[in-house]
């Protein structure tokens, strides 16, 4: 995984080349004297509208594209509103940022469906090319370099091939396409169709839907269809919310050099890469937020290439980000994939459905109180420490946490650390059950701190555990073997349901192995003394003799000396 995420480090490259082409078209801005509220309708307006009240919007969002680029630019403060239940072909494109307290804000007016903006540009209107039989061209609005194209496909799914323009004149640029090829220039698009008739509709996929630079922004109550990335973010104080991003070809949201942004509450369907994408930056908040991906299709019949990182979240070298109370199914590759990462916390997260639960790599990371399903669909936790001078963002930060998670119904292995990469690593009181027969529970080299782990195999025998390449039969031999999990436990963690289905079901019955037989990680000097403690309902840890292995403490009615019953949740 990492290396995916790591090959994906180029586009926030071309996020900053795009950005820096776009600052050569922008005028000084004039200091902010008045906000402004602009309109877009494409039911009701017209681009000759000054776009300042609903019954004066613009058609089109080529007026946001030229009034940001053209010599006046949004102001701190000022608002551009879509009509709902119109829908607009992309991208908004917004160089301007607010300031802190006074954002820039994208949302809906007017009541009905959220508006849509398309990045596929599904309006394009064809215009064949003098002199070349089959070659057509259309006006997307905005200079290429700003809002590129990702790729093109037809409606048939079928890809169109990019064809790079280099040196050449125009002329000569447009001589060598051939069929199935398509290239830019300017703020034209160029397409040679398979069989030399004007396109009936092509799937030009933007590289952002919507693109916003300089921070200060908020975008809320939109529905984003059919582009690259949904929305694209950088700077300071963003808050993306109650967004609904579908049918991508790149990442729902993607957060460059963020830092303290804000993604809640979005829906984020069937996009072919990583579903929140965290790049550089820190202190950003993901919470509430839901992606689901049906495979690599895409708007019906789109076959995005094998391979592509469809994970929940990712996090690149960026620093302190806090991930909770998110929902991720069917993912092509992890719920949560990292890259140098330090100091982040991921939590109370329930995945379902993935080919690696997660893969906390970094320093100083917590990840716990997650509940990973992988519905027998690849394996579950993937260890590492990992720092490096020239690619972490700062310097080490300390151990990584991995405590008080359940990864269920993994193949492969439950865990998984190499001895030269799981120094640095810790696993307490986490819960690893699986009907597999076939798969390891953990394999684990020297370096890893492991103890007060419940492993439990619910399809019979055999079990089996790795230690430094020796593969080991029973969890006895693997204790005897590593001078590991003195406390840990075999046995059947007795959740309320047999065949758990949903967070709830992985609740254990008060009989539960698992009850009162954790470590305290407070006590344990783990987490600091001010540190919250709860679990993934959040109820205070402990509530009996001991905090419980898994995500859930059980409320007891002998509660431990000095936690009283109106404390309890």
């Amino acid at each position: 995984m990492m290396s995916v995420l790591h090959s994906a480090r180029g586009w926030a490259t071309v996020f900053r080349k795009a950005s820096a082409i776009a600052a050569l078209f922008v005028a000084s801005q004039i200091p902010c004297a008045e906000a402004t509220t602009y309109y877009v309708s494409s039911s009701q307006g017209n681009d000759t509208n000054s776009g300042t009240n609903p019954a004066a919007a613009w058609l089109t969002v080529s007026n946001i594209y030229n009034h940001s680029y053209g010599g006046r630019s949004f102001r701190p403060g000022d608002s551009i509103l879509f009509r709902a239940g119109d829908s607009f072909d992309g991208p908004v494109v917004v160089n301007q940022g607010g300031t802190n307290g006074v954002p820039i804000t994208l949302d809906r007016y007017g009541s009905g469906a959220n508006p849509i903006i398309y990045g596929d540009t599904p309006h394009a209107v064809w215009q064949a090319v003098a002199g070349y039989t089959g070659l057509y061209a259309a006006d997307l609005g905005c200079l290429l370099p700003v809002a590129p194209i990702d790729r093109v496909y037809d409606t048939n799914g079928l890809v169109y091939y990019h064809l790079l323009q280099g040196t050449n004149t125009l002329a000569n640029y447009l001589s060598t396409f051939t069929n199935t090829c398509w290239g830019s220039s300017g703020n034209y698009a160029y397409v040679m169709t398979r069989n030399s008739n004007a396109p009936a509709q092509l799937h030009l996929f933007r590289t952002s839907v919507v693109l916003l630079s300089g921070g200060y922004h908020i975008i809320q109550n939109l529905q984003i269809g059919n582009g690259g990335a949904g929305i694209s973010v950088d700077g300071q104080s963003n808050i993306v919310r109650n967004n609904l991003i579908h049918d991508g070809t790149k990442s729902g949201i993607m957060v460059y050099d963020g830092v303290g942004t804000q993604v809640v509450s979005n829906t984020i369907l069937n996009n072919g890469y990583t579903m929140i994408y965290l790049v550089g930056g820190g202190n950003n908040w993901v919470s509430y937020n839901t992606g689901i991906t049906n495979g690599r299709t895409i708007c019906g019949n789109v076959v995005l290439p094998a391979g592509w990182d469809t994970s929940g979240v990712g996090l690149d070298a960026s620093t302190n980000n806090l991930v909770e109370h998110n929902y991720f199914a069917h993912m092509n590759q992890a719920f949560f994939d990292y890259y140098f990462e330090e100091g982040s916390e991921v939590r109370y997260n329930y995945g379902f459905h993935a080919s690696c639960g997660a893969s906390p790599s970094g320093t100083g990371l917590l990840f716990h109180h997650n509940i990973l399903d992988l519905d027998g669909a690849g394996s579950g936790l993937s260890v590492s420490y990992a720092y490096d001078s020239t690619q972490s963002p700062g310097p080490a930060t300390g151990t990584n946490l991995i405590y008080n998670n359940v990864i269920y119904n993994f193949t492969g292995y439950g865990c998984y650390g190499t001895s030269n990469s799981s120094a640095g690593v810790c696993l307490r009181n986490n819960i690893f059950v699986t009907p597999s027969t076939t798969t390891i529970m953990a394999s684990m080299g020297q370096g890893v701190d492991l103890n007060y782990n419940l492993y439990f195999c619910s399809g019979g025998t055999p079990k089996q555990w790795t230690w430094n390449s020796a593969r080991e039969a029973t969890f006895g031999v693997f204790q005897a073997a590593s001078g590991k999990e003195a406390n840990g436990i075999y046995a059947n963690p007795q959740f309320v349901s047999a065949s758990p289905t949903n967070a709830a079901d992985f609740q254990v019955k008060s009989n539960s192995p698992c009850v009162d037989a954790d470590q305290n990680l407070k006590l344990a000097g783990w987490l600091a003394p001010a540190a919250p403690y709860q679990d993934y309902l959040g109820t205070k840890i402990p509530q009996g003799a001991g905090p419980d292995i898994g995500t859930y403490e059980m409320i007891s009615l002998n509660p431990p000396t000095g936690v009283h019953l109106d404390n309890l949740h």
